[in-house]
């Protein structure tokens, strides 16, 4: 008994000093694990070059090097390190109730309505900005680990022009918000002379609240958003340029993936993987959306218009594991990094171009032809609202995209200009010649070639961009052959070469080389070298040439009232009699039930008897060379 009030009595009069020890006890393991888990984000161990499978690539300026080497084998297991998350940048409560203050008196002021911009600016104006974005990254992504110190750092710039307020400070934060800060040392804004007064003052007075990183370039006059982009480029102090479109946002780690690459292969541009932003949700696509074995690369057409296409087969295996870039063979425009002595080097973007248009496809070729690479990183993400065309030119137009484009193929594209001008001179009001002054300043652009010691526009279509099909001079017509009222358009069977239709067309935005056809001045339909026959059936099919005797008398009869690039395809037999190709539900046994074209009586303005087709060519429209 005398014990137990013994060691009451103790208890009491330690009581406190008990506690103070088991809380000090506490404080000192808690800081230890912080301190750990701060040592591992900014641990030095990088992961290993060896997962970068085109690493070894040899250089594109040896004549026997192709721009798709089958890369060496690599380990392909990958330690699982964790990274650094998502984390708007911390501020006082006092000062976000500031900004709040001001967004608000900044949303108040007059502006364009989203007609005018193309997209859902009045839901955009509800969102955070300060709003988490998907991380769409495939698994493996987030698993490598980056040396923060050692990597270069990154200036991005936004060239605007009568843009969206909230959509632009949404930019600005998602860059700042997913970017490293110690990677991130110039956020530059390029304003092109905007006519908007929500961009004037009220920018500023929100920009002023920003990091100081963030800053307001102002052009006098319109300059346009090639020299707007290099006037920006001319004040930037990082060591990697990233371009940028001001409707876009950031995915976690899009940084570190592309500046590790560009310090390994510093003559490479590389572009990250852009998802959509939902025109009118303005959402991020969610991940069961993304199918990360899709692996799209941007190309062009003959007419100089960008378009997107799957990676051909036979590149697609040489990606041996989900972090590995592939090579691009032309830049999409709206984002892209390039290290700022590559892009000194190969003189920056061409200023001679005007206002827009051309700028991303003269980059591209002038970087592979001049000794550089492109590729498209899966690690890094962006997130792009893909509206339609809203941007506004200082003058005609159709004629500055056209001056635009003939000083890049009259540049890079050797013999193989005459297909640009053969699939747009057909439309008068793209025919467009060079003043005197464009022409010297275009002579002075072609030395900037001869003093890079660029390689062929041939060298480019074998090595780069092989399956870009090319138009034989006896072809009228070429390109998809699209329904004008079920929207489908031929593919070939690969089994027993007969055409079907697929709903799965060229868009806008999309090009399909496999299912391309041309149509000849003595009326062949050409398919890869080979012809299309008419069956038995009435059907088509692909064929050698010269194996039936229904090959020739094949005619396109435009439809004047539709335009230059839809009318009725017909057939014309040995006999005399002609029949109008329309699509139908197949009832033979070959493909039954399948959607085919197939000739039937002709009918005066049946929509199924109606096809357009990609290019309506002119050659004999092609001018002499302007210099």
């Amino acid at each position: 008994m005398a014990l137990s009030i013994l060691i009451e009595r103790l208890c009491r009069k330690h009581f406190t000093k008990l506690v103070l020890a088991l809380i000090v006890i506490y404080l000192l393991s808690a800081v230890h694990f912080f301190s750990s888990v701060s040592n591992d984000k900014e641990s030095k161990t990088v992961e290993p070059s060896k997962i970068d499978s085109l690493q070894k690539l040899k250089q594109l300026n040896t004549k026997t090097t192709r721009a798709f080497p089958k890369p060496h084998i690599i380990e392909k297991s990958t330690p699982k390190i964790k990274i650094p998350i998502y984390q708007p940048i911390d501020i006082s409560e006092e000062h976000k109730r500031k900004r709040l203050k001001v967004l608000k008196e900044v949303y108040a002021v007059p502006h364009p309505g989203d007609d005018v911009y193309k997209l859902n600016e009045s839901l955009s104006r509800t969102i955070d900005l300060d709003r988490k974005p998907n991380d769409l990254r495939p698994d493996k992504c987030k698993e490598l680990k980056y040396d923060l110190d050692s990597l270069p750092t990154v200036s991005v710039i936004f060239p605007i022009y009568n843009e969206a307020l909230s959509m632009l400070l949404r930019a600005i934060h998602s860059v700042i918000n997913n970017t490293p800060q110690k990677l991130l040392v110039d956020v530059i804004l390029v304003d092109d002379d905007s006519k908007n007064e929500n961009l004037k003052k009220p920018l500023d007075q929100y920009v002023a609240l920003l990091p100081s990183k963030v800053r307001i370039l102002r052009n006098s006059k319109r300059e346009g958003l090639i020299r707007a982009r290099m006037r920006g480029a001319a004040v930037a102090t990082g060591d990697v340029l990233m371009f940028q479109d001001v409707h876009t946002e950031f995915s976690p780690g899009w940084a570190e993936a592309a500046l590790q690459y560009i310090q390994q292969h510093p003559n490479t541009i590389v572009q990250p993987v852009v998802e959509e932003l939902e025109v009118n949700k303005i959402t991020w696509p969610s991940r069961d959306a993304i199918q990360h074995k899709d692996m799209w690369r941007g190309v062009f057409m003959w007419d100089m218009r960008f378009a997107w296409n799957l990676v051909p087969k036979k590149y697609t295996s040489w990606q041996l594991t989900e972090v590995d870039p592939w090579p691009n063979p032309v830049l999409v425009g709206c984002s892209l990094a390039v290290g700022r002595k590559w892009f000194d080097h190969l003189g920056g973007f061409d200023q001679g171009l005007n206002i827009w248009g051309g700028e991303n496809i003269e980059l591209s070729l002038r970087s592979w032809m001049c000794g550089g690479r492109m590729v498209i990183h899966p690690c890094s993400r962006i997130a792009h609202v893909f509206k339609p065309f809203s941007y506004a030119f200082d003058g005609d137009k159709e004629h500055i995209i056209a001056k635009n484009s003939i000083r890049v193929i009259e540049t890079w594209m050797d013999q193989h200009r005459d297909y640009f001008y053969a699939s747009n001179y057909v439309y008068p009001y793209k025919i467009v010649e060079l003043d005197e002054k464009e022409r010297d300043s275009l002579r002075e652009h072609k030395k900037l070639r001869e003093k890079l010691k660029c390689k062929s526009f041939d060298w480019y279509l074998d090595n780069v961009l092989p399956e870009m099909n090319k138009p034989t001079k006896d072809m009228l017509r070429f390109g998809e052959v699209q329904n004008f009222k079920s929207k489908s358009c031929w593919l070939k069977d690969d089994d027993d070469g007969y055409i079907l239709s697929t709903p799965d067309c060229y868009t806008y935005s999309r090009m399909k080389p496999e299912q391309e056809f041309g149509l000849t001045k003595d009326g062949q339909l050409l398919h890869f070298g080979s012809c299309v026959t008419v069956t038995e059936h009435l059907l088509l099919r692909v064929v050698t040439c010269g194996s039936t005797d229904t090959e020739k008398g094949w005619t396109f009869d435009l439809y004047a009232a539709l335009g230059q690039q839809i009318g009725v395809l017909k057939f014309k037999f040995a006999d005399g009699k002609i029949r109008c190709l329309q699509q139908v539900t197949n009832i033979v046994e070959h493909h039954l039930n399948a959607q085919m074209p197939q000739l039937l009586e002709c009918r005066d303005d049946d929509p199924w008897q109606l096809w357009y087709i990609t290019y309506n060519l002119g050659y004999h429209l092609v001018p002499e060379q302007p210099v």
